[in-house]
Formats: structure tokens, C-alpha cells, sequence
């Protein structure tokens, strides 16, 4: 999720899904989306909850991990053809790669190293290559997020 929501950002301006992302230890997480896949709903809605087990059934591994697997296709009328476009670009370009070959790729990303362990990844530091373009998407995202509470 984070490599679309990256791609996204520096694409077209603005987020996929807004999850506040985190320097976890194996990469760049979004931590909404992370407590709901533990099953951590310590800090949601019922309703989150609800929602979550209505499209996935989750099972145990033998080797100790969460399968998911989706109980209905999904709805992409949630998403922009830009989103998928990138959720697709993200997913054909790591889709064979190995877990640790996708945390060292990650772990090399500059706004992964400033946020430091378990730190908050701004959208800025995604987005700011130096490039008045990058810099006037920044003021307009930070002029937006003015009027969004969430």
C-alpha cells in the first residue's frame, strides 16, 4: 500500500487512502490499515470492525501468520482510475520480489530513514524533491488539509 500511495502522491498530488504511514521496523506502514489486519480494534469503530470481517475471513497459518482471504470481489467504484493505476504499478513492480528484497528497497527510501524508528512519514518529505512543482502540491495539500478533520 505504501509504494502506491507514494507513486500516487508524487503523480498526481494526493493520497490514495490518507493512512497515516509509520517507519515500522520492516518498512513504511499504514497503521490504520495495520491494526485492522492484527485484528488490533482497540482504537476503531465498531462499525470498522464489521466492515472489515463483512469482506475478509482470516485464518491461521501453520507457520504462525494471518491469512485473509476476501469474501466478496472488491468494490473499485471506491477508487479513481488513477488510484488503480498505481495500486496496479506498485503491485506489477514488487509482486515477485521476496519480503526482505521489498524491506531493503523500502528501507533505503529517504522519507523512511528521516522519520527514524516507529516515526510518522509526512507526505511532505514523499513528496519534496527539491522541484517548485513538488513544492507548490505541498502548499496546496497543507492549505487543504486545513478544512479536512478527521
Amino acid at each position: 500500500m505504501y509504494l502506491a500511495e507514494k507513486l500516487h502522491l508524487k503523480k498526481y498530488g494526493r493520497p490514495i487512502y490518507g493512512d497515516p504511514l509509520y517507519a515500522l521496523e520492516f518498512g513504511p506502514v499504514p497503521t490504520i490499515t495495520y491494526d485492522l489486519v492484527k485484528e488490533d480494534f482497540s482504537f476503531r469503530t465498531e462499525d470498522m470492525a464489521d466492515a472489515f470481517y463483512s469482506a475478509l475471513s482470516v485464518s491461521d497459518t501453520p507457520n504462525g501468520h494471518k491469512a485473509f482471504t476476501a469474501k466478496r470481489p472488491p468494490d473499485l467504484d471506491w477508487f479513481s482510475v488513477s488510484d488503480i493505476e498505481c495500486m496496479e504499478k506498485a503491485f506489477n513492480a514488487f509482486s515477485d520480489r521476496s519480503f526482505a528484497e521489498i524491506m531493503d528497497n523500502t528501507h533505503r527510501e529517504p522519507e523512511w530513514r528521516a522519520a527514524g524508528e516507529n516515526g510518522k512519514i509526512d507526505y511532505e518529505k514523499i513528496l519534496d524533491d527539491g522541484t517548485e512543482s513538488a513544492q507548490k502540491t505541498i502548499a496546496r495539500l497543507a492549505e487543504q488539509g486545513r478544512y479536512i478533520a478527521l
